[in-house]
């Protein structure tokens, strides 16, 4: 088993100052070509965004490329690192790497970036949910979404608990976007809410609360420190799924 992303840091770099303006040690971390100009990868990197999105939504283009070459850094980087890995397999290997589906989605990401360095087939899996949220079958998918999809029944919660809330990267994590109907909007969090902890232990970046966040489960309790103005609050947080006549 190998790891084949890259640093969250080296991404954020590229989003926040361009491939071209990387340092010396963020540079080592991504490989010498990333194709940041595939019009069909930002047709669908756009299409993610839905236009009521108030973080994502309407936001200029030239944050939208950044974020886009950000993306693309991201896609890069696994393709690269997994070509490496083949490479140095034995022949015949078959190599399967693990990735969101927004990776691999209509050969945009990963695989596209990947034929830079490998000319050998490369076969793309997703998972489609069966039924749709009002428990309607799902007829057809687009043939270009991948070679092959697998058919799982629809997720109605996730796995693990989620408060709702999207943050900014790196410390100071502030609240940037808050879900609508989720467990944060109906507990008080609010949009600028800088987080401190979770049941007493700091979490200054994302790994780290998503870490924290593991280890809990549905029906759990915990409480959250975050930093409103001048003032520290502690907001005690019940993990309840929604109710079916909710959704």
């Amino acid at each position: 088993m190998y790891g084949v992303n890259t640093p969250r840091n080296v991404v954020t770099a590229v989003r926040q100052k361009g491939i071209d303006h990387l340092s010396d040690s963020e540079r080592q971390h991504v490989p010498p070509q990333i194709d940041v100009d595939s019009a069909d990868h930002m047709v669908f990197f756009q299409a993610s965004f839905d236009e009521d999105d108030s973080m994502h939504g309407r936001m200029p283009e030239s944050m939208l490329k950044s974020m886009q070459a950000a993306q693309a850094t991201w896609d890069a980087s696994m393709g690269y690192n997994s070509v490496k890995v083949l490479k140095d397999a034995p022949p015949d290997s078959i190599l399967v790497v693990l990735v969101g589906s927004g990776h691999v989605a209509y050969g945009v990401g990963i695989e596209h970036q990947a034929k830079q360095w490998f000319d050998g087939k490369i076969t793309t899996l997703i998972p489609v949910p069966v039924q749709d949220s009002e428990d309607k079958p799902v007829a057809s998918v687009k043939a270009s979404y991948a070679n092959f999809v697998w058919g799982i029944p629809y997720e109605r919660d996730s796995l693990y608990p989620s408060l709702g809330f999207s943050t900014t990267e790196t410390a100071p994590r502030k609240i940037i976007a808050i879900e609508k109907d989720s467990i944060a909007s109906q507990i008080g969090f609010q949009v600028n809410d800088q987080v401190l902890s979770l049941d007493g232990i700091a979490a200054p970046d994302r790994e780290t609360w998503n870490r924290l966040m593991a280890t809990k489960n549905w029906g759990d309790s915990v409480v959250v420190a975050v930093k409103r103005g001048d003032a520290e609050v502690r907001i005690n947080v019940e993990l309840r799924r929604k109710l079916k006549e909710q959704r």
